[in-house]
């Protein structure tokens, strides 16, 4: 082993490598071994689950430092299994990092940036998703007088305020367009006196802030002149916390639409580190919170998972570290996720003293308390854990003639009773008997007994009794039988006497129901003891569990109406944040917000396989981030129609490797889709490029490749789509790329920051596209996304070993949208078309007319992309006019070839 005794850098960049112990980060760099830091993150290739991320180097020990078992280690007792660490370098082109709400930079109010008439906001960042849970403001910002946010459904927003009090807003007519990640410039204008006794806003979007800017929508027009209040506030950059890591690349401030710049931050032209700088209009800006500028990227956090001593023939002690992500920890000897329900009490029930889930296994003697103390007792033997109706429990006793008795630990009486659980009743149960009784001390209340009787279709009915034995007082409610309820006994001390409520909420509907009385003359102490089926009753095939205990009365929705239907129809991107949120486990979702897909009911699992069954039902990606611990999950919408990550123009075999494979590993034609519990759908390609057929009878066939998935699906009418999709992502008619390679350290990187920032920002996900081919392979663009990658950083080289697969399945539309082309299959030509001929018949599908009112498009036909830029005739033949070989492609077509939009859009899920 080799170690240089310095810190190394690589490619003259700096890096740093740190360990997390006693409370902060330590550098641990000048320990860290010539022979560099090897990295995996994603996956190998598409289909394939994302393993955890892995960093492995070499650490010199010739101390003990990192023997964590070595009492003379200054690490003892410090570090060990688990361990946090990371990985930077610093590299390429600088921007602002913004991580958290509490970050910004901002410069003093001054004459220039208090603008009070009309105003034109321009601002060029990067959000993890354009379509946030939450309205977030998006790096333009004068408090309490003008600024730019996001809308949650992508629209954009210019907010004022006249008075220094009230915020007026007007919103873009249309969402950002070009996919819901990524580096996107936003401007909007506000003409504060259109001349009309109105106001108007403009909105636009752009690749970058000094880039072309397209309208986005139409003018937004509102009754009444305006004005902006002109405040001490600073002028800031600030996001809120729902956008997540934010770099912010530049912002604008002009006075008058297209007026003079009065604030104009250019966060790219700053020294990494810097912590203070002056923009062209002589506005000072500095950083608030964690804000830094900076070239560094964090390339790899998460915990050492060995620390193997070894040491050289020479005896050089030496510690080669295994590192992982969360996702290992995760997915190795954890308990399965508790039930929905049982997650619930656990996390947000106010003043609970006593619950009990009874979700026990068959055979218990006991059945355990959910937040500890004393075991309900059994008797009369119950079947355990044989209901299965109520979906956000695990499997429920049936009473039959059981009884289950649950004694509370002493507590404090506030004069406030309330008592909950689930259950439900059949219709045929005897008339009279006691489903519940709750015994009191401390007052002269002496027990709640709550009657099941058969009239009006079922109910149930709360009777209160004194110490004495004598009833004083009911209250009753009806229509209940066979249904899936939660019940509440709500006692509310009342002067000398006690209000007495009983509350019941069906699973699934939208409101619950209650009704109220009084039990006369009696307080309420504590509540001792709970019994279900106190008089060994025949409750047969009648259930009940989750039995609570509170001394405060809240409503019935405490917990969520979806929790209770096992979260039926949350969408993916929702269930993976609140999983993790439930779990301790911080979790990014990239491109929040959007349409991801609705799943089925959540199962008992452990975390990660609930986490992946969201993943997979919405063809997500759920992996590690780089920058943080916890775990990232990137929507699949956040795939589709997305801006390129990075554009790389092919030269002397500048990447390496970079082979094409044109093979059958992703091949799917024939797709089943099932949904858990539920339907299923086949989708077979019968027609087109690599469908079922087999090649001896059709030159496009390839015979059948079988896929079978079951998801977790909201409705059965999912499958059939989930299916098509799978297979139209199987049915790419192209060349694969698997690899792509990169070297930082080459002449041509190291010359071109801005280059060298964007293929570091790259992540999983993330598109990246190769122009200029040689003239050997097939002219048109390397279009890619990137679904894992490796990476060999040492003192001399970086390099990068992109694992990809093709981007044009996720060129998805939005129908009526202007910026999307859509055409009907089967158009082919008319003629023979020579070389250079440019007026060309041919013959749509019936039903389908071509047209160039919307403007001229491009098209694909025999391998050669034309533009047609006008179309005559009204069916069933039309002729187009064409410009010729777009590509380079030059050749002849014969009568019947297929004509096809070069770049089609697609239905997603």
């Amino acid at each position: 082993m080799t170690r240089r005794h310095d810190t190394w850098a690589t490619m003259d960049a700096p890096i740093g490598l740190e360990l997390y112990y006693g409370g902060a980060w330590h550098d641990i760099t000048a320990d860290l071994s010539d022979g560099g830091v090897q990295i995996t993150r994603g996956r190998s290739a598409e289909g394939q689950e994302i393993d955890p991320a892995q960093m492995s180097c070499l650490l010199s020990n010739a101390t003990g430092t990192y023997s964590p078992r070595h009492p003379s280690s200054a690490l003892y007792g410090l570090v060990g299994r688990n361990t946090p660490i990371r990985f930077w370098v610093e590299a390429g082109q600088v921007r602002a990092r913004q991580a958290s709400t509490s970050d910004s930079w901002s410069c003093p109010d001054s004459a220039g940036v208090s603008v009070t008439g009309d105003i034109d906001l321009r601002v060029d960042l990067d959000l993890d998703s354009w379509r946030p849970p939450n309205s977030v403001y998006i790096g333009v910002v004068k408090n309490l007088s003008y600024g730019l946010y996001l809308g949650s459904d992508g629209r954009v927003v210019i907010t004022w305020s006249s008075d220094g009090v009230n915020m007026l807003t007007m919103w873009s007519s249309q969402a950002l367009m070009g996919g819901t990640v990524g580096r996107k410039a936003v401007r909007a204008t506000l003409d504060v006196n259109n001349g009309a006794s109105g106001r108007t806003a403009r909105f636009y979007y752009s690749d970058t802030i000094s880039g072309t800017w397209t309208q986005l929508g139409s003018d937004v027009v509102a009754a009444g002149t305006t004005s902006i209040v002109n405040n001490t506030a600073a002028l800031t950059t600030g996001t809120s916390s729902a956008a997540g890591v934010t770099s912010v690349y530049g912002m604008q401030v002009r006075n008058g639409i297209g007026g003079t710049v009065v604030a104009s931050p250019d966060f790219t032209a700053q020294v990494s580190g810097a912590t203070s700088f002056t923009d062209g209009q002589g506005n000072t800006w500095t950083p608030s919170g964690t804000a830094t500028v900076s070239s560094r990227h964090y390339r790899f956090t998460g915990e050492v998972t060995t620390w193997p001593t070894r040491w050289t023939i020479r005896g050089n002690p030496y510690v080669p570290i295994e590192c992982s992500g969360v996702k290992r920890r995760l997915g190795q000897g954890v308990a399965p996720v508790v039930s929905p329900m049982r997650r619930a009490v656990l996390a947000d029930v106010t003043g609970l003293v006593g619950y009990w889930p009874l979700e026990d296994a068959a055979g218990s003697t006991s059945l355990r308390s959910g937040i500890g103390g004393t075991p309900a007792g059994v008797s009369g033997a119950p079947a355990l854990s044989s209901y299965e109706g109520f979906v956000a429990s695990d499997p429920l006793p049936i009473l039959g003639a059981g009884r289950i008795v649950c004694t509370l630990p002493a507590h404090t009486a506030s004069g406030f009773s309330q008592v909950r659980w689930l259950g439900m009743v059949q219709a045929g149960t005897t008339d009279g008997l006691i489903l519940a009784r709750i015994a009191y001390t401390g007052g002269t209340l002496g027990r709640i007994d709550v009657r099941y009787d058969t009239a009006s279709g079922g109910g149930f009915t709360l009777i209160g009794y004194n110490t004495a034995g004598s009833s004083v007082g009911s209250v009753g409610l009806v229509g209940m039988d066979n249904d899936l309820l939660r019940l509440s006994v709500e006692l509310d001390q009342n002067g000398a006497n006690i209000d007495a409520g009983l509350v019941s909420y069906e699973v699934g509907a939208s409101v619950g129901f209650s009704s109220t009385g009084t039990l006369t003359g009696v307080t309420i102490g504590r509540a001792v003891q709970v019994t279900i089926n106190p008089g060994n009753s025949a409750f047969t095939d009648c259930s009940v569990g989750h039995v609570t205990v509170e001394t405060a009365i809240t409503s019935l929705f405490d917990m969520s109406v979806s929790m209770l239907t096992g979260w039926l129809g949350e969408q993916a991107d929702v269930r993976v944040a609140r999983l993790g949120g439930e779990n301790g486990v911080t979790v990014a979702v990239i491109g929040a917000g959007g349409d991801a897909v609705p799943l089925g009911v959540q199962r008992r699992a452990a975390l990660l396989e609930l986490l992946q069954d969201a993943s997979d039902a919405d063809q997500g990606m759920l992996y590690e981030p780089r920058g943080s611990g916890g775990l990232a999950y990137r929507t699949r919408e956040s795939l589709c129609s997305q801006p390129e990550g990075v554009s790389i123009t092919y030269s002397d075999n500048l990447l390496l490797p970079f082979e094409p494979i044109d093979d059958d590993q992703r091949t799917r034609n024939k797709v089943t889709v099932t949904r858990d519990g539920g339907a299923s759908a086949t989708v077979e390609i019968t027609e087109g490029p690599l469908n079922t057929s087999d090649p001896t009878d059709d030159p496009d066939g390839v015979g059948v490749y079988e896929e079978t998935a079951t998801l977790s699906l909201a409705a059965d009418s999912q499958p059939a789509n989930h299916a098509s999709w799978r297979a139209h992502v199987g049915t790419v008619n192209e060349a694969r790329w698997p690899t792509i390679g990169i070297n930082l350290a080459h002449p041509v990187f190291l010359a071109n920051p801005a280059l060298t920032r964007q293929i570091l920002d790259l992540d999983l996900g993330d598109r990246i596209v190769v122009t200029d081919l040689p003239s050997w392979l097939p002219p048109v663009d390397v279009d890619q996304i990137v679904q894992g990658y490796t990476e060999e950083i040492t003192p001399t080289d970086y390099r990068l070993t992109l694992n990809c697969v093709p981007a044009s399945p996720y060129r998805v539309g939005v129908w009526g949208d202007p910026e999307f082309r859509w055409s009907g299959a089967g158009t082919v030509l008319a003629e023979d078309l020579t070389t250079t001929e440019t007026i060309v018949d041919i013959t749509p599908p019936a039903g389908t007319l071509w047209t160039v009112a919307d403007g001229s498009y491009q098209l694909l036909v025999g391998g050669e992309v034309v533009t047609c830029t006008a179309v005559t005739g009204s069916g069933p033949g039309q002729t187009m006019t064409w410009a010729r070989s777009v590509n380079g492609v030059v050749k002849t077509h014969l009568t019947g070839a297929p004509v096809d939009l070069a770049e089609p859009r697609y239905w997603s899920l």
